[in-house]
């Protein structure tokens, strides 16, 4: 497999012109070279190497992209076969003996490991600006969760930001939460007894996080709407003015809208007066992830996030983001809703996985790294230059009226 180093050559020989062998890459690893087969409109890779880091990458993320032919770069969808699929194994082997002979997969690719299947995006709707985000939160759906579990950086991020919202919204109901995902802040307030309407981008990611809900027996306390932040006005057309005593929207949503002008008018609306807003939000004057990036030669990281917006993949993340510092988002929400504080998050704590760095320090080290990251990220000036932002606003007095 290729290394880090190869990611932006092209594989040294493409076999008879017919792309025998394929890049294939899927954020943050590094590009690889990889035997494929296309089948049932889409491509198969075997993966036969004891499951290396990049596949189970690709299959967290639930994306990934394969250049089958010098230049040309095709967006996909990636998941593991179904136990239907499997049954046609025999076919799928067969379509790799035709590619490559026996001799060859009977050599390395007889015993996979793994097997991936690749999904081809279809055609972007021009109506629609929101489909390849839509498209990107669909297929990484059944996989994010355990993603979210199972990263370390996501866990203590998200552990700090449901610590957080356990102090802000207690005794507090109902609640609006804007992009939950699948829940991994969600299911815990509904067990301990929270009412929320969660307003989602993504219908896979509300549908997994029905699921999660029913499986916990906390279904019945949630409601779900399908829609960008941008629509909130027409999405919650018919909640009452002040229904809501709390909202929060924690590592995404704020960031991937890129008009946020109708949203404070329509949050205040159905906010009732003096209730806070939450938000975990990208900060543009995040330090410490120059300082990671630079540690581990990731220049271009670096460049990319004096971009606005940061592009997709710049810094680790499949989607392109528009960070925010606490000033600028104070402005837009202006004049119905009022600062209240902000808090730095990942300031110490590595911002991203990397196994390397993950190797170089012990656990211990990190549960050390873990209690000053928690003590500096509240004090000045350490609060304004987190990876991320934790920004509490309350819902002033302001009349929609008086404000418009």
């Amino acid at each position: 497999m290729a290394g880090s180093k190869n990611k932006r050559r092209r594989p040294a020989r493409w076999v008879d012109g017919r792309g025998e062998f394929a890049w294939f890459r899927s954020s943050p690893s590094p590009a690889v070279v990889v035997r494929f087969c296309r089948w049932n409109g889409g491509f198969v890779i075997l993966v036969t190497t004891g499951s290396p880091p990049w596949s189970l990458q690709a299959l967290l993320s639930g994306r990934a992209s394969l250049s089958v032919s010098p230049g040309r770069w095709i967006r996909c969808g990636v998941r593991p076969l179904s136990p239907a699929e499997l049954s046609s194994l025999p076919e799928i082997m067969q379509g790799f003996h035709d590619r490559y002979g026996t001799a060859l997969v009977r050599e390395h690719l007889s015993s996979p490991d793994s097997i991936l299947f690749l999904s081809v995006d279809g055609p972007d709707d021009p109506a629609d600006p929101w489909t390849s985000i839509r498209r990107e939160f669909d297929a990484a759906a059944p996989t994010y969760f355990e993603h979210n579990r199972t990263d370390a950086v996501d866990r203590y991020a998200k552990g700090r930001s449901l610590q957080r919202l356990r102090e802000t919204f207690q005794g507090r109901d109902p609640l609006l939460e804007l992009g939950p995902g699948t829940g991994i802040e969600t299911i815990p307030l509904l067990k301990e007894g929270h009412r929320i309407l969660a307003v989602d981008l993504s219908p896979g990611m509300l549908s997994a996080l029905r699921t999660r809900a029913a499986e916990h027996k906390v279904g019945g306390a949630l409601e779900t709407r399908t829609g960008p932040l941008g629509g909130l006005e027409g999405l919650l057309s018919d909640v009452p003015s002040g229904h809501f005593r709390g909202a929060f929207s924690t590592f995404g949503a704020f960031n991937l809208e890129p008009d946020l002008s109708r949203v404070p008018r329509a949050l205040a609306r159905v906010m009732a007066p003096g209730s806070p807003l939450f938000l975990a939000v990208l900060n543009r004057h995040g330090l410490p992830p120059l300082v990671f990036s630079a540690l581990q030669g990731r220049v271009g990281e670096i460049r990319a996030r004096f971009l606005d917006p940061v592009p997709a993949e710049g810094i680790g993340y499949p989607l392109a983001l528009h960070p925010f510092t606490r000033r600028e988002l104070k402005r837009r929400l202006t004049p119905w809703f009022t600062l209240e504080g902000v808090e730095a998050v990942t300031l110490l704590s590595p911002t991203h996985y990397s196994p390397r760095l993950w190797a170089f320090t012990s656990p211990a080290g990190r549960a050390t790294l873990a209690r000053w990251d928690a003590w500096l990220a509240q004090r000045w000036p350490f609060q304004e230059f987190g990876e991320w932002s934790f920004i509490t606003f309350r819902r002033s007095t302001v009349p929609l009226l008086d404000a418009g």
